[in-house]
């Protein structure tokens, strides 16, 4: 409704007076509900697409669809709707539009068709594999199942589509269970069964020899009942089927074995670390016992083939006496001993002499004093004298060693005395002694400082004793006494 007032200056003013109703000239975006759509094929879909408002100049609101093709040119809203969606094209290009005069506007549905597989199957080209052959089956394989899946991932939530599991057969040579080389320590009379069960696909045979290779078995064991001469030796058991074979051998012996050292000598410093491995040939069918009889660190084992001594600081020189490793079976024990020696450096090593002046002709000792040195039964003294006038060399000139020690294997201390008798040549020739321990192809040698020996001796004149000099009257001599002695002739 329009209201005009007239006014005396023949001026209109018209107030007009509407209800809310827009005039677009322009499209407005489109609402699609919803906007994505995931439907299985062969289901029914429908997708709602609106305008805000309805436009006041003509329009056109519809569907553009490979199946249903709606439209309407009165209402805000148009439903597209299929009751079996069975094209796949429709979801390349399912859009609504809005038409308003030449302007158009389009908004895509993100439709998804899916379709479950008619069947999923696994197939193997053969239920029965070997082992290695250009496939990376393995025995551990045999009897597995695999199985495959069509996955579409669609969403969040992959779709899966599983097929029936196959199982596997996986074809392998043998291998025996037990240890392949073994030995069975039995006394005369006594009952042992040896055991040759081998893994493998097919099944295997076996076949058991004795030491005199006869054939004794075809099972997978055997029993030994006696201990009799004749029946000890080796015996072998083969387990085989058409990819391989298997040999077990187990030696029969009323003895055991020396057990094997590693090293079978040691040389340790006191004080330091050590380790000596102890092991068997082969790991005994029978209950064993394997370990060391030590002072410091006693280890044994009732199930490995090898046991370890080992201290982290040796300082008990009884070690030295009897460390050895033992192996037990039934009654009987067989025992290594180690070649141990521990040696210990000398606290100190000290030259004195019972006098620093020597009257030459006289007797004086050197006494040598070594302090806790180890072990005493390596021990011997070496001397040496080094002599000014042949540029201060020491030469070794005699030893000392000790046969009261020599079956002593701990530290001890020693004083030792040498008499020398010097001349006055020796004047001024220094000392020296020397502890050493006579342990490998090189020994340690552990030397004092050195001394050094001062000799008096009576003077002797250079010049002849007794000589007679002619002179001429008026002429001059001198007459020389020069005398060497110590201390300095007067």
């Amino acid at each position: 409704m329009a209201v005009c007032v007239f006014s005396s200056l023949l001026t209109v003013l018209c107030v007009g007076l509407y209800g809310k109703r827009t005039y677009a000239e322009t499209c407005t975006d489109l609402i699609l509900s919803p906007p994505s759509l995931l439907v299985e094929y062969g289901s029914s879909a429908e997708v709602n697409c609106s305008i805000p408002n309805k436009p006041v100049t003509p329009y056109i609101l519809g569907w553009e669809s490979k199946t249903s093709q709606p439209r309407t040119n009165t209402e805000t809203s148009v439903m597209w709707k299929v009751d079996r969606l069975t094209m796949w094209e429709e979801a390349e290009g399912l859009r609504c539009y809005f038409t308003v005069g030449m302007t158009q506007c389009e908004s895509y549905v993100n439709l998804t068709i899916y379709k479950r597989p008619d069947r999923v199957t696994l197939s193997s080209v053969s239920d029965v594999v070997v082992e290695g052959n250009q496939t990376e089956l393995s025995r551990e394989d045999d009897g597995v199942q695999y199985q495959c899946a069509a996955v579409l991932n669609l969403d969040q939530h992959p779709h899966v589509f599983t097929s029936q599991p196959i199982t596997i057969t996986v074809h392998y040579k043998p291998v025996i269970a037990e240890p392949l080389d073994t030995t069975v320590i039995l006394a005369e009379g006594e009952i042992q069964g040896l055991n040759c069960s081998a893994h493998g696909n097919p099944s295997p045979h076996y076949h058991w020899t004795s030491p005199d290779k006869r054939t004794v078995s075809n099972s997978s064991s055997i029993v030994i009942s006696t201990g009799r001469r004749q029946d000890q030796g080796q015996y072998t058991c083969t387990a085989s089927n058409y990819l391989g074979q298997a040999t077990r051998k187990v030696t029969v012996t009323e003895t055991c074995p020396d057990p094997i050292l590693s090293p079978p000598s040691l040389l340790v410093e006191y004080g330091s670390s050590a380790e000596v491995n102890c092991s068997i040939p082969n790991k005994p069918e029978t209950p064993y016992i394997l370990g060391w009889k030590s002072k410091m660190s006693p280890v044994i084992t009732f199930n490995e083939t090898s046991v370890m001594w080992k201290v982290d600081r040796l300082t008990s020189w009884e070690e030295a006496e009897g460390l050895r490793c033992y192996f037990t079976v039934g009654n009987t024990q067989c025992e290594s001993y180690v070649n141990l020696t521990i040696y210990k450096r000398p606290d100190r090593v000290t030259l004195s002499s019972v006098s620093d002046v020597v009257v030459e002709g006289n007797h004086t000792e050197l006494r040598c004093e070594i302090e806790n040195v180890g072990p005493g039964g390596k021990l011997s003294v070496r001397w040496s004298r080094a002599d000014p006038k042949q540029n201060n060399t020491f030469t070794h000139f005699t030893d000392t060693s000790f046969p009261d020690l020599v079956n002593e294997l701990m530290s001890v201390n020693k004083t030792v005395n040498l008499t020398v008798t010097p001349s006055r040549e020796d004047d001024g020739v220094q000392y020296q002694c020397a502890a050493v321990l006579n342990l490998d192809q090189h020994p340690r040698v552990f030397t004092s400082q050195p001394i050094t020996i001062t000799v008096h001796c009576k003077p002797i004149i250079a010049e002849p004793l007794d000589t007679t000099v002619i002179l001429a009257e008026g002429e001059m001599l001198v007459m020389n006494c020069s005398a060497h002695g110590n201390p300095s002739p007067h």
